[in-house]
């Protein structure tokens, strides 16, 4: 993604669009540990909950799913899939 900005200013929430329509919300943070970044070390809660999946996903050959959320960034409405089977 290219937003020309420095990584460092993305935005935390970026938007996503879910299967049915909805529209939502990810963690650029939670993003980056579904993506493999080098040099991104999951930190909060959230971000090991991702590690941990993609970790289950890629020993399955599967992909990974970020949760999803309302503009709060509390509330889970979904999921959005990283990589491919």
């Amino acid at each position: 993604m290219k937003l020309g900005l420095p990584r460092s200013e993305f935005p935390d929430l970026i938007s996503a669009g879910l299967r049915d329509g909805k529209r939502g919300y990810v963690r650029r943070t939670e993003l980056d540990v579904a993506n493999g970044r080098p040099g991104v070390v999951a930190k909060t809660p959230g971000e090991k909950a991702v590690a941990r999946a993609r970790a289950q996903a890629q020993a399955a050959g599967e992909r990974t799913l970020v949760p999803v959320y309302e503009q709060d960034g509390v509330t889970v409405i979904g999921t959005f899939v990283v990589g491919s089977a």
